[in-house]
């Protein structure tokens, strides 16, 4: 019954499966009705919960899963905020193209970016990619900001370790000659990491277009299952480019209505380039007013957490024990 789900899954879901199979979409109720009236079998059921009582009564199938819009899910539950991909993950690699083992990886970039500054866009970045590392993913966290300040949010048993001279040069080379030295230089831990540079990224003449290249570059050489690149605050039309036609998007925000606003004016800028996206309220304080959920870019991006900002304590080991943004790594998976 969602037709805006139906319509951004069908086409990759389709182009993922082998051709040995076939794919049935059922999205008229007039349809669904009058195809009930005959039992059928089928190898996958994928659907809603408030269809899933008429149709399992009907259809008979060797694995059935319950589409839904929570993202912390069960076994037999998918979430739609996780797109086709979440689907196709949930299949039995028999159904997909090469029977699911072509050998390399496909690696998915998330585009992390804000419009409100001291939204927690760097703690997202960093929780999300560890979440995600946990989950089993091999991951690549690149951060992109003018000044790399995203140390004192690791772990202090985390190896640190900043950018080599060469490195440096290279960032503003060609993008294989930096891909090649990137990857000498990246920290492993949980996840893995370029190093911060040790000052303004201006003071190298290195830009965000230059990130951006060697983020496409690795991408390209199918190393990693995803690479977070966490974006300038400041948005230059490059960048601006890049994350208009980004496939993944978290998106930090305030909850005070000059963030909404700005929220639904940079939503608007990006159109219907992103195919996914959530957002991620980084600092909520439970006494203020919340005008993110009421914005018009709640109604594109789902808002998928709310990180109550924290005014003392261990604040990196009360995250980890809390579980904070699991859900939004499931989501944008």
């Amino acid at each position: 019954t969602d037709e805006e789900y139906n319509r951004n899954i069908e086409e990759q879901l389709a182009s993922e499966l082998g051709e040995h199979v076939q794919l049935e979409m059922i999205t008229d109720r007039a349809y669904l009705e009058e195809y009930l009236k005959s039992p059928h079998k089928v190898d996958t059921l994928l659907t809603e919960e408030k269809l899933m009582p008429e149709i399992t009564a009907a259809i008979a199938a060797r694995a059935a899963f319950l589409l839904t819009e929570e993202t912390g899910t069960g076994n037999q539950e998918i979430s739609k905020y996780g797109g086709a991909q979440a689907l196709i993950r949930a299949l039995d690699p028999a159904l997909l193209r090469n029977n699911g083992a072509s050998g390399s990886r496909e690696t998915r970039v998330i585009d992390v970016c804000s419009v409100s500054g001291g939204s927690g866009k760097t703690l997202a970045a960093l929780y999300t990619a560890r979440r995600l590392a946990e989950m089993g993913r091999k991951v690549l966290y690149v951060n992109a900001q003018s000044f790399h300040d995203f140390y004192s949010l690791l772990p202090e048993e985390d190896a640190r370790s900043y950018m080599s001279p060469q490195l440096l040069r290279s960032m503003t080379d060609l993008p294989e000659t930096a891909a090649d030295t990137a990857l000498q230089e990246v920290v492993h831990g949980t996840f893995d990491y370029v190093p911060q540079a040790e000052k303004m990224l201006s003071s190298y003449q290195i830009r965000d277009v230059n990130y951006i290249a060697l983020t496409e570059e690795i991408r390209a050489r199918q190393i990693y299952d995803y690479i977070l690149l966490e974006a300038d605050t400041e948005m230059s039309s490059a960048l601006m480019m890049h994350l208009m036609q980004s496939e993944r998007l978290l998106i930090t925000s305030l909850q005070s209505r000059d963030a909404a606003g700005r929220l639904d004016r940079f939503t608007e800028l990006l159109g219907q380039g992103t195919a996914q996206g959530v957002i991620v309220c980084g600092r909520y304080r439970a006494h203020l007013p919340d005008d993110l959920k009421r914005s018009a870019a709640a109604g594109t991006y789902p808002v998928c957490e709310y990180i109550p900002e924290n005014e003392g304590g261990d604040m990196l080991q009360d995250l980890l024990s809390s579980g904070v943004l699991r859900q939004t790594a499931e989501a944008i998976m």
